[in-house]
């Protein structure tokens, strides 16, 4: 039920969409029929959206002690307490990207982890705040000569004919296309890793093709990396027309801010 005429923190629509329910529920049959639906269709999608969780988990579990010849203990105290932070996270977003993200990195957060509690606590919470595209981000900051090679052949090369580059230029010209709007959301959510201590860059200052193209990534952001393992990289492994709207844009657009939690 919605009142498009008010705004949405007004007082008014409050109790206008208070009196709407208690006028509901004030009928006994319709009231009890509404409620018990809305109640049992929240429920069921819960159950759904909680049961593809897990399998998620599951799969990655397998992988890790298929690839890793790793032990994976689900009682483990620490991996319990992991699981329920990340299970409540995936419970608060519809970005499909992200709950992914977090069952898969939830894995790693066991007794087992070569990572030390707190930091894998530290983690998480992180995982839990950043989106898909602030982790995708992270990891060409990681590797921008690597991640340009894979994903835009010629790239360095067209940047190695050119004496100065702000990496701010290297991403709109080789992640966006020259799009400014979402150039200035990958700008802010560059600056959203940078204040977690993940990364550090000045995205205006000019620089060589040889030090344009270095390591952005703080040893914190490294780990983080690490941690996730190859969560959220694109798994085609192919260039794209477009080449960054590809892996970046669907998640890093106007619609979509990375400046806070999803």
């Amino acid at each position: 039920m919605s009142f498009p005429e008010l705004p949405e923190a007004s007082p008014v629509r409050s109790v206008a969409a208070g009196a709407a329910l208690g006028v509901i529920s004030g009928v006994p049959v319709v009231g009890a029929i509404a409620s018990s639906t809305i109640a049992a269709a929240v429920a069921s999608k819960q159950r759904a959206r909680d049961e593809e969780f897990w399998s998620w988990i599951a799969a990655r579990v397998r992988m890790l002690e298929r690839d890793r010849e790793a032990f994976f203990d689900p009682g483990d105290d620490e991996f319990f307490a992991a699981v329920h932070r990340a299970l409540r996270a995936s419970r608060e977003t519809a970005d499909q990207d992200k709950r992914r993200m977090l069952a898969e990195a939830v894995v790693n957060a066991g007794s087992w982890s070569s990572v030390d509690l707190s930091r894998r606590e530290r983690y998480l919470d992180l995982i839990s705040t950043l989106t898909p595209a602030h982790i995708r981000l992270l990891r060409f900051l990681d590797t921008p000569r690597e991640w340009l090679d894979r994903h835009r052949p010629g790239a360095t090369t067209e940047i190695a004919a050119i004496p100065n580059w702000s990496f701010r230029e290297v991403m709109k010209r080789f992640l966006f296309d020259g799009d400014e709007t979402l150039t200035m959301s990958a700008s802010a959510a560059v600056a959203d890793l940078i204040a977690e201590r993940l990364g550090y860059v000045d995205l205006s200052r000019s620089a060589t093709y040889a030090s344009v193209l270095e390591t952005r990534t703080s040893e914190d952001g490294a780990d983080l990396l690490r941690f996730l393992g190859d969560t959220v990289e694109d798994e085609s492994g192919q260039s794209s027309p477009g080449g960054g709207r590809g892996i970046l844009d669907p998640v890093i657009s106007t619609d979509d801010a990375p400046g806070g939690t999803s």
